[in-house]
């Protein structure tokens, strides 16, 4: 009887040792939209599955999702990566530059009424934006992350499942 109850202890601490790594390694984490600056992309109420693991051997590529937090309060945020680390982002007409290159997105993300840089985004930075440009907050107001503030990339929207699917990447050069 003994030998049993320590077994099942034994899958127990087991089980919720993997769980603490998971999570704190931010393995497989779900994050819920609060905000409507993914708008129309990712809404309020979606629910999207993050993960650090593409982060492992590869840095965050233009147009992925990613989960940080934000460099002066901490608070966990949903962007879109943008700028990279050199590359000088510049926003005019509505239009993103970047290293004076018209960047080409996807016609589902909002295009800025307000001009805004150039800017050059620092080594170990990157500029997020949010698809809302006109109703996020963003890199523009309070300047490139650091890369150490990026949790992970979401993957996978779990929730509507009217719109259950990978989340595409939505910009790059025509």
């Amino acid at each position: 009887m003994v030998k049993k109850i320590f077994d099942v202890l034994k899958y127990i601490i087991f089980g919720v040792i993997i769980f603490i790594l998971f999570w704190h390694f931010t393995v497989l984490r779900n994050f819920y939209i609060k905000e409507v600056s993914m708008t129309p992309n990712l809404m309020p109420g979606d629910f999207v599955l993050v993960s650090s693991i593409p982060y492992w051997l590869s840095d965050p590529g233009r147009g992925d999702v990613v989960v940080l937090k934000h460099p002066l309060t901490g608070k966990f945020l949903i962007k879109r990566v943008i700028g990279l680390p050199g590359e000088t982002l510049e926003i005019k007409n509505g239009t993103v530059y970047i290293n004076g290159k018209p960047l080409y997105e996807d016609p589902s993300i909002g295009r800025a009424s307000r001009d805004f840089g150039p800017v050059k985004v620092p080594e170990g930075y990157y500029f997020v934006m949010g698809d809302n440009r006109d109703r996020s907050s963003d890199s523009r107001a309070w300047g490139p992350v650091p890369r150490g503030n990026i949790i992970g990339k979401a993957l996978f929207r779990i929730w509507p499942l009217s719109k259950i699917g990978p989340l595409p990447n939505l910009c790059g050069r025509r």
